[in-house]
């Protein structure tokens, strides 16, 4: 007789579990990067969302840093936010949204139409159960370029 062996072959494939934290962080970003005489003949940026998915309210602030392949690398720049709790923010990177309060890095020293790519920090004063997000595109928020554009 063989030995019964119960074993659970179930896999979790979820995505990680969410919690409340201090720092998220950011591979890449373009906060502006004038392409309009250039292959795609575009001005690129990124949008930002915070999303407070928590119950607390809590502020904290957007940490740029300008990447290694430009003449001002290693240099940052922190834009402020508060967040209530259950809401969400929504800005340029560059101009910010004027409408929320928000500022952009243009109105924290960050230089005038500089061309930088880079990463940012979402870094908060307290715990929070945010979920941020980017995403790169161009001013119109035109997310897709043409295979000709690219070639």
């Amino acid at each position: 007789m063989m030995p019964d062996v119960s074993t659970d072959d179930r896999k979790d494939y979820g995505f990680p579990r969410f919690f409340p934290r201090r720092l998220w962080q950011f591979a890449y970003a373009i906060p502006y990067f004038d392409d309009s005489e250039g292959v795609t003949q575009r001005i690129w940026t990124t949008g930002i969302e915070i999303n407070n998915q928590g119950a607390s309210a809590g502020a904290g602030r957007l940490v740029y840093t300008i990447a290694q392949t430009y003449p001002q690398k290693g240099q940052s720049f922190k834009i402020p936010f508060k967040v209530g709790a259950y809401q969400k923010l929504r800005f340029d990177l560059y101009l910010g949204n004027p409408g929320t309060g928000i500022p952009g890095l243009k109105d924290v020293g960050y230089p005038q139409k500089l061309n930088s790519e880079g990463h940012f920090d979402v870094i908060t004063d307290q715990d929070l159960l945010l979920q941020p997000s980017a995403v790169i595109a161009d001013q119109q928020y035109v997310f897709t370029v043409t295979e000709e554009e690219a070639a």
